[in-house]
């Protein structure tokens, strides 16, 4: 696994994100009640960047700001296709720092 530095804790507040170039992917880290979700940025149909996206707290869903796909954060599955996925990633934080770990 590699490990990536996102941010310090203190840096992201609630509902934020945070970009990371890991590797050749680029990966979106999202704060939602307190806890740390990280997958692909990009969305598949079209390439719209899901950082720019809403994030639905309740539950924990981002919408794709192009088409409104709503993904989830937690298992990376498209809400109306389930066999539809994008990568999730470990996030994790240590001594305040947020590390993001890739395979």
């Amino acid at each position: 696994m590699k490990e990536y530095f996102v941010a310090k804790e203190t840096e992201v507040s609630e509902g934020g994100v945070v970009t990371v170039q890991a590797g050749k992917r680029v990966i979106t880290v999202f704060k939602i009640n307190d806890e740390f979700y990280a997958m692909n940025n990009t969305c598949p149909h079209k390439g719209a960047s899901l950082c720019e996206g809403k994030i639905d707290k309740e539950r924990k869903i981002v919408r794709c700001p192009w088409h409104l796909w709503d993904w989830s954060v937690e298992t990376g599955e498209l809400e109306a296709y389930t066999k539809k996925r994008l990568p999730v990633y470990t996030v994790k934080v240590i001594d305040g720092d947020i590390l993001l770990y890739t395979k």
